[in-house]
């Protein structure tokens, strides 16, 4: 009985996991939009709030504030964590635009030669940067370290000054 108990926990465990993973693999696949207007609103800089979003500075100045409670901060950090992966989840949006503007270029043969070793680098590059960050702040939330996006950051940074000289218009 303990045997097949086992094999169907097992099945069921395998296929609850198959299920995951193909569902992420489906998302991933979708593009998002590209359009002259997100081109020209975008910029990296935007994202700058998240190197001190989740800064111990922040709560030691609400911690100084008339009218502080203790169970402030609990709330406080939740909120700020769900800031966080609210720009991180759009970050990675506009990373994505810019791999499919690259793509785009690739496939209209106006890329530069070696832009496809490029955008594969760039992407490996900030895919790992992204779950770094994506583990601190998990982390974070049950109040073990800190989060450090640096590495995120320059790494959009990077991926957008490949495409600025072809997607601005000349002045």
């Amino acid at each position: 009985m303990l045997p097949v108990l086992l094999t169907a926990f097992s099945t069921l465990v395998l296929v609850i996991v198959l299920a995951v993973l193909y569902h992420r693999l489906a998302l991933s696949s979708r593009r998002p939009a590209f359009s002259a207007e997100w081109w020209s609103e975008f910029s990296p800089e935007r994202y700058r709030p998240l190197q001190r979003l989740l800064s111990q500075d922040d709560f030691e100045f609400v911690r100084t504030l008339p009218g502080y409670q203790p169970g402030m901060d609990r709330s406080f950090r939740k909120r700020r964590i769900a800031v966080c992966r609210a720009y991180l989840s759009e970050m990675r949006l506009d990373f994505l635009r810019l791999q499919a503007v690259g793509q785009a270029l690739i496939i209209a043969g106006k890329a530069t030669p070696g832009l496809q070793d490029e955008l594969f680098r760039q992407k490996v590059i900030f895919t790992r940067a992204w779950w770094r960050v994506r583990l601190q702040v998990a982390a974070y939330s049950i109040g073990v370290g800190s989060v450090d996006t640096s590495g995120l950051l320059e790494a959009l940074d990077r991926t957008a000054v490949t495409f600025r000289p072809v997607l601005t218009p000349a002045a």
